[in-house]
């Protein structure tokens, strides 16, 4: 009879973490989709929730469920294993999933980027950011986007692992760096607004904004007609000024259109 219990549950957090994973994923298409009301995405979320919450109710047996599957294939449930694992006090289980990830797979970085964004322990931060200023190509672009969504004061930690990093985290810490507004960041800014990546000067375009940098206007303005990635920047931050470019911009491009 124990047995046959166990497997009861163990059948049932697993289909947790399935049912999980496909409102996880069904969230991802929701965010974009302009005809989706945030009402419509609330009832996923409440939904999403359930899950997870009967994972948290599961204990150690649904840890252990969620540890199998957060070393499976299917980044929906690695979101819901994470998580779990923040709402357990289960850092090492989270650490693990962070040490097995191929820094390529965006599906993945992204769910634990999502689930620490929104369930991180105050007690983890601070040895989170130390692994940030490490710039770990792991670590750094999935924690820099953690630490920009929640504002965590951590300007000293992204500069190094700006420094540090592989190039393709620097979007994400050029993005962390606006979010909190480290006003010493401004001279490594500006120098990557001149970056060969279009990506990356489009972040340090928005985040010199947010730092109230005038220049970035300017230059914008300049590149605008003929470099997309300063359209969007330029809508932004550019001001009624900027009205007879972006008009004519919108007759071109979607980003003009956007930006409008």
């Amino acid at each position: 009879m124990a047995n046959f219990y166990r497997a009861f549950l163990i059948e049932l957090y697993e289909e947790y973490l399935e049912e999980a994973s496909f409102l996880y994923e069904q969230r991802l298409t929701l965010y974009p989709n302009p005809e989706v009301t945030w009402k419509k995405i609330g009832e996923f979320e409440e939904r999403l929730e359930a899950h997870i919450d009967g994972l948290v109710v599961g204990g150690e047996l649904a840890i252990e469920v969620a540890k199998t599957h957060a070393a499976g294939d299917d980044f929906g449930e690695l979101f819901a294993a994470i998580c779990l694992f923040c709402r357990q006090d289960r850092r090492d289980l989270a650490l693990a999933a962070l040490e097995r990830l191929d820094p390529a797979d965006a599906k993945k970085a992204g769910a634990i980027a999502d689930a620490l964004k929104y369930e991180i322990p105050n007690a983890w931060i601070p040895d989170f950011v130390t692994l940030l200023g490490s710039g770990d190509p792991k670590f750094a672009p999935i924690l820099a986007r953690v630490f920009g969504y929640r504002r965590q004061p951590c300007g000293p930690q992204l500069l190094d692992a700006m420094r540090r990093c592989a190039p393709t985290a620097l979007p994400e810490i050029v993005w962390s760096l606006g979010r909190i507004a480290h006003l010493p960041a401004k001279g490594p800014l500006l120098d990557y607004l001149r970056s060969e990546e279009d990506p990356v000067r489009s972040a340090a375009a928005i985040a010199l904004a947010r730092l109230g940098e005038p220049a970035v206007i300017d230059y914008c303005f300049d590149k605008a007609a003929s470099q997309s990635w300063a359209i969007l920047p330029l809508g932004l931050a550019g001001g009624r000024s900027a009205l007879p470019l972006l008009s004519s911009l919108a007759l071109k491009s979607a980003d003009g259109i956007v930006a409008l």
